[in-house]
């Protein structure tokens, strides 16, 4: 069904700011970053494969120009990201066609067949250069709890060229805040060594991996993982916000207002 202008929640993809946007409109918090995904196989984790990393990046940017644009654009807002705080970020290669980075605990760029997304501070702009960006990119408010007054900016990767210094600079304040915010992304385990090191072969440099302080936090633990299973990766047992969860699912089904559980699990804290 549709509510107030909202698709069916079977419509809205998770990974979509967009989808934030219309939670936030409905007065809910919005969480800083979804927890990344763990893969759905055994002990030899397919995410880490750099094959599987460079057939996603093919697929989503089948350009190769266009690839070649993205991927220098990830590469410098990594570069910034390390340079703040090595032990901060993360990649995630959450799908087939979907890969997510994390600074400290804000999720700041989304990669999409197609498209990125990117979460920025459009106060670092000028008017005129907001202006120049809004001919090519949307823009939606984004309500992250810790760190409020960011936008996503939705784009075409064929229009990344023309505004990625823009991007990068309206970018930077949210890199400075997410890393500066956290000795170590509580995420660590779920970051994908495989995209840092197909982008240094794709462009032909060193693109660096994180230096993380705890070797342990590179994958969850048992515990870890039961705790997020529960509701599909974000909320856990031992999460003070855990009990108000199936009291939130029902507050949203009576107001007539139906997301799936996995959507909200994604962006309600």
């Amino acid at each position: 069904m549709a509510f107030g202008g909202i698709p069916d929640s079977r419509e809205v993809p998770v990974d979509d700011p967009t989808a934030i946007a219309h939670l936030a409109r409905l007065g809910f918090a919005v969480a800083e970053s979804t927890t990344p995904d763990r893969a759905e196989t055994d002990e030899a984790d397919v995410t880490q494969d750099p094959a599987r990393v460079k057939a996603a990046w093919e697929r989503m940017y089948p350009d190769p120009d266009q690839r070649l644009v993205v991927a220098r654009l990830v590469a410098d807002s990594l570069a910034i990201a390390h340079s703040e705080n090595p032990a901060g970020w993360l990649t995630s290669l959450r799908s087939s066609s979907k890969i997510h980075i994390t600074y400290g605990r804000l999720i700041a760029i989304w990669l999409a067949p197609g498209r990125i997304s990117m979460s920025c501070d459009e106060k670092a702009l000028s008017e005129g250069e907001r202006e120049q960006l809004s001919n090519v990119a949307s823009r939606e408010d984004i309500n992250f709890r810790t760190a409020p007054g960011f936008v996503a900016y939705r784009l075409k990767a064929e229009d990344v060229a023309s505004v990625r210094d823009l991007l990068l600079r309206a970018q930077r304040p949210l890199i400075e805040k997410g890393q500066r915010d956290v000795r170590q992304t509580p995420y660590a385990y779920g970051h994908t060594r495989a995209i840092p090191t197909y982008l240094s072969e794709l462009l032909r440099t060193t693109v660096q991996q994180p230096v993380y302080e705890q070797a342990s936090l590179l994958r969850a633990t048992p515990e870890h993982e039961k705790e997020h299973r529960l509701v599909t990766g974000t909320v856990g047992r031992q999460d003070p916000t855990f009990t108000e969860y199936d009291a939130l699912l029902r507050s949203l089904r009576e107001k007539g207002l139906h997301f799936t559980p996995e959507l909200v699990s994604e962006y309600i804290v």
